[in-house]
This record gives C-alpha cells, sequence and structure tokens, in this order.
C-alpha cells in the first residue's frame, strides 16, 4: 500500500488540497503587479484581485467540472456559470479572510497535530488507499503519517490545515447562533413525515374545451389602447454575420493520421506507451502517462469500453473512434477477472480531429480579409468575393438568443455600440470565429397595432376561457360537495377523469398534480371524506377529496426526534452562515472589473 500511495503522493496533494475550498490561496493577500500584462480585475475592500488569479481559478474549475462531469468540453451556458461561480467564490472567500484578520484567529501547531492525528478531515477519510473494503483505516492512515517517504505530503497538509483551521473556528463561531428547540424538532418531524391520500379532477382548456368563444375586433383594440404599457417593445439590433467553425483541415486531419500511424508503430517495435502519451495524447491524462485508473465495465463511452474489455492483460487496441476522438488503449492489469467486479487498469493516448493553430490563423486572416474589403466595398459582396454566405440574425435585443451564435454578450454589445454599416473586429466562439455588421437599429416603442392584434386576439379567447372553465368548475365544485360518496360517477357523468393522487408528504411530488404549494397545503387542511374549494394553479383547476389522513405522533419516538433536530440544526447553521457572508458582501466596497476583459 505505502509504495502504491507514494506513487501517487503527488496526485493525492492534489486532490486534498482542492477540497478544502476555504484555502483558496489567491484569497490570502495574495498580489501582483506589472501594469497591462495583468491588470486589476477587481477590488474587494480594497484588496486586489488581479486578472491572472481569475484566470487560474477558473482553469481549476474548468477541470473540476470536466472530470465531474465526465465530459471533454463545457458548453457556453455552463462557461458563463462557473465563470460567475467562480468570482462570487473569490469575492467570499476574501471577505472571509478578511474577517479573521480583523478577529485575529489563528491555531497552534499542536492543533494542526491534533487534528491530524485524532480528527482527519472527511476528504482525507475518503483516499482509497486510507480505506479497506470503502471503509477509513486508522491503521493505514497512522503508516502514511510515520513513513519518511511523506515528508513533502504531510508537510503541505499541516499547511492547508493552517489555513483551513481559522475559518473552521470561524464558521462554528457564526453558526453556533443557531438553536433548535424539542418541540420545533418534533414539529418538523410531523410535517416531514404526515401523509396523506386523494381523489381528485382537473379541469383545464385540453379536457373542456369550448368552440363557442368570441371576441370582436373592439374588444381587441379596447385593449390595446387600454394596455400599451404591455406592447413597448425594447431597443433591438439587427446584424448581418458570416460565420466560419473551426474545423481540421484536410491538412490537419492527414497529419493527425500520420501521428497516429507513428505511435502504432512505435508501440509495436516496444516503445514505452506512458512516453509517447505525453509527447501525443490530447487528454488531460497526457501528463500522466495517459493513465486512467482502474475502470469498471460502464464508466467510459460505449466504443472505448467495448474495446478496452476485449484487451488481453498488456494488450494495446488498434485505434477506437469515440465522440472525443481516437484513441489507442493499453490495458496495465485486469482484477476480479470474469466477475461483476472486474475492473481494468487503463491508458490511452487521444488524437482529436481539431484544427491547427496553423489552420485557425487561416480561418481568422480569411475574415479579416472580409473585413478590410468591406472598408472600401459591401459586406455582402466581400463575403462573395471568398464564396461565403451572409446571414442575418434578424432583430435582436440586449440580452437575447442571436440566432446562429447564440447567447454572445460580445455580438449584442458591438451592434448595440455601432452605427449602421459598422463592421466588427473578428470574434471567437467556443466552435467558431464570426465576424459582423450592424444592418438596422430599432429603437424602444410600443408596437403597431397591426403587428400584435393577432396575438391580443388570441390572448383574450385563452382569458375567456380561462374564466368560463372557473365558473364551471364552482358549479361541479356545488354538486360534488352535495354528494361527495359520488366524487367519481358524478366527475365521469361530465366526461372527466377521477384520478388517484396516492399517499404522499408534504415534500413529495404528488401523482397527477406536481409539487404544488396551494393542493398541498389544502389537503393536509382538509376533512376526510369532504370535497375542497376550487383550487387554481396556472391554468388549470383541481377539485379534491382527501380519502386518507396519517397522522404522526412523535411519543416513544426519541431517537428519531433527535435525528430530526440534528438535521433542522445543521439547515439553520448553513442557512446562518450563509446570512452572514450575504451580510459581509451587503457591507464591502465591490469593484467587478470583469466586462473591460470577459464577455
Amino acid at each position: 500500500m505505502l509504495s502504491k500511495l507514494r506513487a501517487q503522493t503527488k496526485f493525492w496533494i492534489w486532490v486534498v488540497g482542492g477540497a478544502f475550498v476555504l484555502t483558496i490561496v489567491f484569497a490570502w493577500g495574495m498580489d501582483y503587479s506589472g501594469g497591462n500584462t495583468n491588470p486589476v480585475l477587481g477590488k474587494i475592500n480594497g484588496h486586489k484581485i488581479m486578472i491572472q488569479q481569475y484566470q487560474a481559478a477558473l482553469q481549476e474549475s474548468y477541470q473540476a467540472q470536466r472530470q465531474q462531469l465526465g465530459i471533454q468540453e463545457l458548453d457556453d451556458a455552463f462557461v458563463e456559470f462557473v465563470q460567475e461561480q467562480t468570482w462570487q467564490q473569490m469575492v467570499d472567500q476574501i471577505l472571509v479572510n478578511q474577517e479573521l484578520r480583523k478577529m485575529g484567529m489563528s491555531v497552534t501547531a499542536d492543533e494542526i497535530i491534533f487534528v491530524l492525528r485524532n480528527n482527519p478531515p472527511a476528504v482525507m477519510r475518503q483516499i482509497p488507499e486510507f480505506q479497506t473494503d470503502g471503509i477509513f483505516d486508522y491503521q493505514k492512515y497512522d503508516a502514511a503519517m510515520v513513513h519518511p517517504d511523506f515528508l513533502n505530503f504531510w508537510i503541505t497538509m499541516e499547511q492547508q490545515l493552517a489555513a483551513w483551521l481559522p475559518q473552521e473556528k470561524l464558521g462554528h463561531l457564526v453558526m453556533s447562533t443557531a438553536l433548535v428547540t424539542t418541540a420545533e424538532a418534533e414539529e418538523s418531524y410531523r410535517y416531514r413525515n404526515e401523509r396523506v391520500a386523494a381523489q381528485f379532477v382537473r379541469i383545464d382548456p385540453d379536457s373542456r374545451p369550448d368552440s363557442t368563444l368570441t371576441v370582436s375586433p373592439d374588444e381587441v383594440r379596447a385593449y390595446y389602447d387600454e394596455h400599451s404599457d404591455e406592447f413597448i417593445e425594447p431597443a433591438k439590433v439587427d446584424m448581418n454575420y458570416v460565420l466560419l467553425y473551426k474545423n481540421p483541415s484536410p491538412r490537419d486531419m492527414a497529419e493527425m493520421e500520420g501521428e497516429m500511424a507513428y505511435v502504432q508503430t512505435s508501440l509495436q517495435q516496444g516503445s514505452d506507451f506512458g512516453t509517447l502519451a505525453r509527447m501525443y495524447s490530447k487528454d488531460t491524462s497526457a501528463g500522466d502517462g495517459g493513465n486512467l485508473g482502474w475502470v469498471s465495465p460502464g464508466d467510459m463511452v460505449s466504443s472505448f469500453d467495448s474495446a478496452a474489455f476485449l484487451l488481453a492483460e498488456g494488450g494495446v487496441s488498434e485505434p477506437v473512434l469515440s465522440e472525443f476522438g481516437w484513441h489507442i488503449i493499453k490495458c496495465d492489469s485486469i482484477r476480479d477477472a470474469g466477475t461483476d467486479s472486474e475492473q481494468r487498469a487503463l491508458r490511452h493516448i487521444l488524437f482529436k480531429e481539431e484544427a491547427s493553430p496553423t489552420t485557425l490563423d487561416s480561418i481568422t486572416a480569411l475574415l479579416d480579409d472580409i473585413r478590410e474589403i468591406a472598408a472600401v466595398e459591401d459586406f455582402t459582396t466581400a463575403a462573395q468575393r471568398f464564396n461565403l454566405t451572409v446571414m442575418s440574425t434578424g432583430p435582436v435585443a440586449q440580452g437575447g438568443f442571436v440566432p446562429g451564435i447564440g447567447f454572445e454578450a460580445k455580438a449584442l454589445n458591438f451592434g448595440f455600440a455601432n452605427q449602421i454599416g459598422d463592421v466588427s473586429e473578428v470574434f471567437e466562439h467556443l466552435s467558431a470565429y464570426y465576424v459582423l455588421q450592424v444592418r438596422d437599429k430599432y429603437d424602444e416603442g410600443i408596437s403597431e397595432f397591426a403587428a400584435v392584434s393577432d396575438q391580443i386576439q388570441q390572448d383574450l379567447l385563452y382569458e375567456k376561457g380561462l374564466a368560463a372553465l372557473e365558473s364551471y368548475g364552482r358549479d361541479l365544485v356545488s354538486r360534488l360537495q352535495v354528494a361527495p360518496e359520488q366524487f367519481a360517477s358524478i366527475v365521469e357523468a361530465e366526461g372527466l377523469s377521477a384520478d388517484e393522487t396516492g399517499t404522499f408528504t408534504r415534500n413529495d411530488y404528488v401523482g397527477g398534480i406536481g409539487r404544488d404549494p396551494q393542493f398541498i397545503a389544502i389537503a393536509f387542511n382538509a376533512p376526510i371524506g369532504e370535497v375542497t374549494d376550487l383550487i387554481q394553479s396556472g391554468d388549470s383547476w383541481f377539485i379534491a377529496k382527501v380519502t386518507e389522513h396519517t397522522e404522526v405522533t412523535t411519543i416513544g419516538l426519541e431517537t428519531l426526534i433527535q435525528s430530526e433536530k440534528e438535521l433542522l440544526l445543521n439547515q439553520r447553521r448553513q442557512s446562518a452562515y450563509s446570512t452572514w457572508v450575504r451580510g459581509l458582501r451587503l457591507q464591502a466596497r465591490i469593484v467587478d472589473n470583469r466586462s473591460l476583459y470577459f464577455y
């Protein structure tokens, strides 16, 4: 075990270090200088966040998300989410550390050693080499602690704890304000475990369509005149654009195929797989010789999985195509062969069908040529010189979806900031480059009546239909409340369906209903056997009859109540901490310059 852990020490330092979220290096007052090469991205109460810090944190966040999701690339929407999440985490971390310095919180070397020996953090307990049959094994952990080969590992862990433990102390101090009484725990337990069941009928436009409803032209015009504020159109911009995808050229494909053939030949001649992986693989595992660790059937995409589990121990596959590219796979070892728990230690070399830097340069150069010609001639004429098609976004409001491009703030920022006829620089998208020309601009204003009259008519018909359904529902409630025992027969005689929810708690998804808080609240307060009043949910109405109500007693359930108390206390502690951090934000002077450098 020790030899294996020693070989992976560098990896686990990274994993454990990354797990102490509150010990991110940038938060401990790290600063940079260097003028325009590393500008200030923001300030938190005067503390600078440099652009290099943010970019480094982003790369770690991207890598963590790719590993967690098991994908090679993140889509644009998720990239934006990670960017915002990373920024907010940096801000919160700096604010917390500023409070730590104000309060003078620190830890002693003895406290750090005590934690390492007696209460190792959960992330260290999860390291497989410190476990036996999936359970933390202190003997293995203790053996590694006293082994001289792991001196650097433990030095790193001590440094992490020196940064983390003061924040742990502060967290406990803040969260100690959260309290839960036994009575509150009992009420919470009842609330979460009490159950009801009901019969119900849904009344909606689909169940009772009405073709007799009409809306006159005068009604449409009157609505338009009285609700003109509803028809204000935001300012919009219409743009032409030429977009070129980052597709590999025939030369790129030939070079990839040549590299792949060379690697195959080298492997056949006995070259080291790990060395070739470091030189040629396009995967993040390249630096580790293509190592993927122990893999179970189904862990990888199907084509990779099928090829990998046909290899003998020490075997190397022919190139295998997957959605990520071409793989040459090696099986280093097999354990539990032929059983349901079979695993294989795999490595791979990934070859991607991707554009080379030279090809990307040629794409951007072509778009630059279009820009230069468009400065003299028409944008469309410039594109046609290169047999390229000019497409139009159509009118798009700020923050909207740009057809053909996506949610690209930089494209819209250009359009709104420039004049008709202006041509943009070359913009880079995740999978393409593009250049824009402002085609037309539209000021904010009230839509013409002719443009919205059809929609008004449809909306008024819809509203009349809902009103008719509500009136019908109230009449049906009256009849059902007189004869609740005939609930199903009365409903079915109307051509509607009497359905059953099954039993549910206040926190459950209710069959046929969903998580509708009004329906659930009424059901838990209605007497068994009585028909409820009409319950509205969106464009539907429900009528229900509770058929079962299981009360919960807390007598003799001390253990369960204590467990509920701990659950509720943890929730309140987390809420207290989040509220405290939000308070720091409200009082902080936060300068955010990301819009100057990122779109």
